[in-house]
């Protein structure tokens, strides 16, 4: 039912006017709404994450092609990245195929070249090759390896020369790893791996009980914090 609103909506249609279609009119529950409506067949998301059956979509499959082939190409050389990346890089192709936004181009490679990548979670695109292996590592994931695989303090210009510049993920999600329980602030602007350090959870748990111990015989003292 969902499928045929859409297709016969003649055009883009709102997660809004979506929902109020499934709940309002074939009464679907709120869960089961949220369950089907990201997996209803033939369709693409919009730049709003609108929806848009792909017989209402005018796309230029020939451009299509060449996103698909251009995006093999950059995976053949860094294994992962952001559709962010391909959609910047080919915006012009991307406009000619009929794509307005990274959302829809990740939507259209899911719908044409869901074989080829692993895309399992916007923005993610990962070569096919390790896409059983690694496709399923967040991005979060992959940024804490990098700190680790550094073996030394790693600046965050570093992490964003390759996570933002070279790979294109947003900033927010380089500078996030600072919180992180296996990372450390170094110094301000660069963080480094508690494996590189060497630390772990016994020397956390030493270290916690003599400040601990440090701290009862302040206060014994008669010292005020």
């Amino acid at each position: 039912a969902l499928e045929d609103f859409l297709r016969d909506s003649g055009g883009p249609v709102s997660p809004h006017d979506l929902k109020e279609f499934g709940i309002g009119k074939i009464f679907l529950k709120d869960f089961q709404f949220s369950q089907v409506s990201q997996r209803i067949a033939n369709v693409i998301r919009t730049a709003d994450w609108g929806y848009l059956h792909i017989e209402n979509a005018d796309l230029n499959y020939e451009f299509i092609d060449l996103l698909i082939q251009y995006t093999k190409e950059v995976l053949s050389k860094e294994e992962h990245c952001s559709v962010a990346k391909i959609y910047h890089e080919k915006k012009v192709t991307c406009i000619s195929a009929g794509i307005d936004s990274p959302v829809m181009l990740y939507s259209v490679l899911q719908y044409f070249a869901e074989e080829l990548f692993s895309l399992n979670g916007y923005p993610h695109i990962v070569r096919s090759s390790t896409g059983k292996k690694m496709g399923r590592h967040s991005i979060k994931r992959r940024v804490l390896d990098f700190v680790r695989d550094a073996r030394k303090p790693c600046p965050y210009e570093i992490l964003e020369k390759r996570f933002v510049e070279q790979l294109g993920y947003k900033e927010h999600q380089v500078y996030s790893v600072g919180l992180e329980n296996e990372v450390y602030l170094y110094h301000p602007g660069c963080v480094i791996h508690r494996e590189v350090l060497g630390w772990d959870d016994v020397k956390q748990r030493n270290l916690e009980r003599l400040a601990f111990r440090i701290y009862e015989d302040a206060v014994r003292a008669g010292m005020v914090f």
